[in-house]
């Protein structure tokens, strides 16, 4: 199994690859009852405060995976009165493209013309997804299969 996380990712300058932080994942106060029986060390680790939520660290597990080239990108989010129970909705490159530089915390100045056109044109290998779930094993059922190119 390969670990990466979203708390820090870099894209390259040419926009070819993504760079990876293998950081702790951030979990906050809500999910851990969600991820309690996969990952049981969740409840021993320490509570921290950050922007006002209480959350905990979940350390990293397997081989850490430092560069990757994306073909996917899936906004996740867990409403456990998600009716149907597992929505994996396809979004437009466009739409895609807002919500993750609306994630984005840190561009360190504006991107230039040709620093754009790498990022468009690293956007047109992409498909963006919103997965919004109740049940965590059909939601990871939906990204293997998303993984192994099922539609």
């Amino acid at each position: 199994m390969g670990f990466g996380t979203d708390e820090i990712t870099l894209l390259s300058g040419d926009a070819r690859a993504l760079r990876v932080a293998p950081l702790s994942a951030c979990i906050k106060e809500g999910s851990w009852p969600v991820l309690a029986g996969r990952y049981p060390s969740l409840a021993e680790q320490p509570v921290h405060e950050r922007a006002g939520r209480r959350i905990r660290y979940l350390p990293p597990v397997g081989r850490a995976i430092e560069r990757c080239l994306a073909t996917h990108v899936v906004f996740p989010r867990y409403a456990n009165d998600a009716y149907p129970t597992n929505a994996l909705t396809p979004l437009s490159r466009s739409a895609g493209l807002q919500r993750l530089f609306a994630e984005c915390v840190s561009v360190p100045r504006r991107l230039g013309a040709k620093e754009a056109g790498h990022v468009v044109e690293w956007a047109r290998a992409l498909q963006f997804f919103d997965l919004t779930f109740a049940d965590l094993s059909a939601a990871l059922a939906s990204l293997d299969a998303l993984a192994g190119g099922a539609p």
